[in-house]
């Protein structure tokens, strides 16, 4: 079943053996092909669920998993071949058609982490610290910073509850110099 997206001969026309006559398009399921970066290839398996968007439908998510990876790298690229199965590209109010550009996101690992303002976390010579505001006082505590989640970063060790992280006006305190929180 499927839908004749481009028919490549007229009406009485005569063909010959293995002349195409049409080419059909199977628009009850989709298939995505992508890429995947050497270092995020080793983490995928067959079957994960991938969430599908287009821009052509903001708002839309459309529901997919990993039905075929790439066992070699992309002589050009460097990059590993990553087809999703989207078994259900009708969803109400959106329809995915093929050929449309997509965006899929798979989730290769979920946890909870201690997340600060990225402009709260102090780098120097290879050292990353932040202030804290306890009881009016700056701490600088040093820190390991993680996973940089575009304008946050992840705190893997060093910091604990208890005290108020400083994101403007710390880059100058020492530890030991008396603060007071003016905005939270």
């Amino acid at each position: 079943a499927g839908v004749i997206a481009d028919r490549r001969v007229d009406l009485g026309a005569w063909v010959g053996v293995g002349t195409p006559v049409c080419r059909l398009v199977a628009s009850n399921r989709l298939k995505v092909r992508s890429a995947a970066a050497p270092d995020d290839r080793p983490r995928l398996r067959v079957g994960m669920p991938v969430a599908v968007r287009s821009s052509a439908l903001p708002g839309h998510e459309f529901s997919g998993s990993i039905r075929l990876l790439g066992e070699e790298a992309d002589a050009v690229t460097g990059t590993y071949l990553v087809e999703v199965a989207v078994p259900e590209p009708s969803i109400p109010g959106a329809v995915l058609l093929p050929g449309m550009r997509v965006q899929a996101t798979v989730e290769l690992e979920r946890r909870t982490s201690l997340v600060v303002a990225r402009q709260a976390v102090v780098s120097a010579a290879g050292e990353h610290h932040v202030v804290v505001a306890e009881e009016g006082t700056a701490r600088r505590l040093p820190v390991t910073p993680g996973v940089i989640l575009e304008d946050r970063i992840e705190i893997v060790s060093g910091l604990e509850g208890g005290g108020e992280v400083l994101v403007q006006g710390h880059l100058a305190l020492a530890d030991g110099d008396a603060v007071e929180v003016l905005e939270r």
